[in-house]
């Protein structure tokens, strides 16, 4: 959003516009920057080799994204289907528009900006953080497990502290603050593309809640171990964000689904 301000990305152009490589044309319309941050681009999802043990197997993201293109199954636009790959391709296009990596981007764009001096994309952990880490478990009674690296890293790679989440969703509260320029938060905040209703709408890079009667957006998360959500609920001024390191004292799993769940990873 920061490169749609400046007049670099636009949300209507077609992905290839920003791309060294090419997605394949199918169902005769292109699939536009605004369908991979509202989830409709259309791709396939499959969860197999997200996320890995061994940070030296990680690929960097330009050939994550080249070698790792799903198939496309619905017409762009159209039908709501989460893609962690389509949020690691608007990674690739800041890198690509910025002529930054993506790590770099967002150090000196949103983390130095926003004060969030203990938040990181980059894998595997700088070691200056890696005394405050979190251990994750796979329930609570469970050991502590490996740090789970995730291949598509914009999609999923970050760590931080609450105190640093919570300048984040500050600078959200205070029309974009530090990052973004009023009429660009609101264009992000306010822009909900709901094909199926009355399920909730996508709005750009976030969703639309109602909750028990407040209107929120906000996303969500998971990895093996560590589930997060994230909720602002801008007509209140007020936020919430919550991260545990564990699914609890019983995931209601059998162990057969559970170690069917492990061999994925």
């Amino acid at each position: 959003m920061q490169l749609v301000e400046q007049g670099k990305v636009d949300l209507d152009a077609d992905v290839n516009d920003y791309l060294d490589f090419r997605i394949p044309d199918a169902f005769g319309a292109p699939i536009r920057v605004r369908h991979l941050l509202t989830h409709t681009a259309g791709f396939e999802e499959a969860v197999r080799g997200i996320i890995i043990r061994d940070a030296e197997a990680l690929p960097t993201l330009e050939d994550y994204i080249k070698k790792a293109l799903p198939a496309r199954i619905f017409p762009p636009g159209e039908t709501p289907a989460y893609s962690n790959y389509a949020t690691t391709l608007a990674g690739y296009i800041v890198a690509r528009v910025s002529g930054m990596s993506f790590d770099d981007y967002v150090d000196a764009h949103v983390f130095a900006p926003a004060g969030m001096t203990r938040s990181t994309f980059r894998q595997p952990l700088p070691a200056h953080l890696e005394a405050d880490m979190s251990a994750g478990y796979r329930n609570a009674a469970g050991k502590p497990e490996f740090y789970e690296i995730v291949s598509p890293a914009p999609a999923g790679s970050m760590a931080a502290t609450g105190e640093d989440m919570a300048r984040f969703m500050i600078a959200h509260l205070s029309d974009g603050g530090p990052l973004l320029k009023p009429e660009t938060a609101r264009l992000m905040h306010g822009t909900f593309d709901a094909h199926t209703p009355p399920l909730s709408a996508m709005a750009l890079g976030f969703y639309h809640q109602n909750r028990g009667g407040a209107e929120a957006i906000g996303h969500g998360g998971d990895t093996i171990f560590f589930h997060s959500d994230l909720s602002l609920f801008l007509d209140r001024g007020a936020v919430l964000f919550v991260s545990v390191n564990s699914a609890g004292p019983d995931t209601g799993r059998s162990e057969e689904h559970t170690a069917e769940l492990q061999s994925r990873f």
